[in-house]
């Protein structure tokens, strides 16, 4: 059985200490255990016109669970202590374990202010189903508005047909 909890290390720079929370959850539903899944954080602190200022983010994608391989994407919010499931849409990203997830802030997105809307990308690379390797790239947009607290989730899949494939070497040890 997979473990579902959540926990947060912090530490501590000025005595060398950490300190482990189980990080709670007011949701009534939240994702289930799983293993294989990708992680990723986004904070930024001591936004003045956000309602919270201190926000921070967890994006779970994808994992295996006891029964199955999954492609559900979870959102936890820290200042409410609450899980959102995203619905990923238009077409249903294939379920994948053990793949690469990177984000990074969005400087590029033409937003003057960026103080009144931030735009943030989940780039997701290949993982592995119950059919074999898998070798697509997609992108999450995750686009937060600060004066009204709401964040907005838009798919994207990148077309790599016309990508050559990277040369196959053996490792030898």
């Amino acid at each position: 059985m997979h473990n579902e909890n959540l926990y947060k290390f912090v530490l501590d720079n000025t005595f060398g200490k950490v300190k482990v929370q189980k990080m709670g959850s007011k949701s009534l539903t939240k994702p289930a255990g799983r293993a294989e899944s990708s992680l990723n954080i986004i904070n930024y602190n001591n936004n003045p016109l956000s309602k919270n200022p201190n926000m921070e983010i967890i994006v779970v994608f994808g994992g295996v669970n006891d029964i199955k391989t999954l492609n559900e994407l979870w959102i936890y919010q820290s200042s409410t202590s609450t899980w959102t499931s995203i619905e990923n849409k238009p077409e249903p990203l294939l379920p994948r374990k053990g793949h690469s997830a990177v984000v990074f802030y969005n400087y590029t997105d033409g937003n003057i202010n960026q103080e009144i809307m931030r735009t943030y990308n989940i780039i997701i690379f290949g993982g592995k189903n119950d059919f074999g390797y898998i070798g697509d790239i997609f992108i999450i947009d995750i686009t937060y508005m600060v004066l009204e607290d709401k964040f907005f989730y838009k798919f994207r899949t990148i077309d790599t047909s016309d990508l050559d494939e990277p040369e196959k070497r053996e490792v030898n040890y």
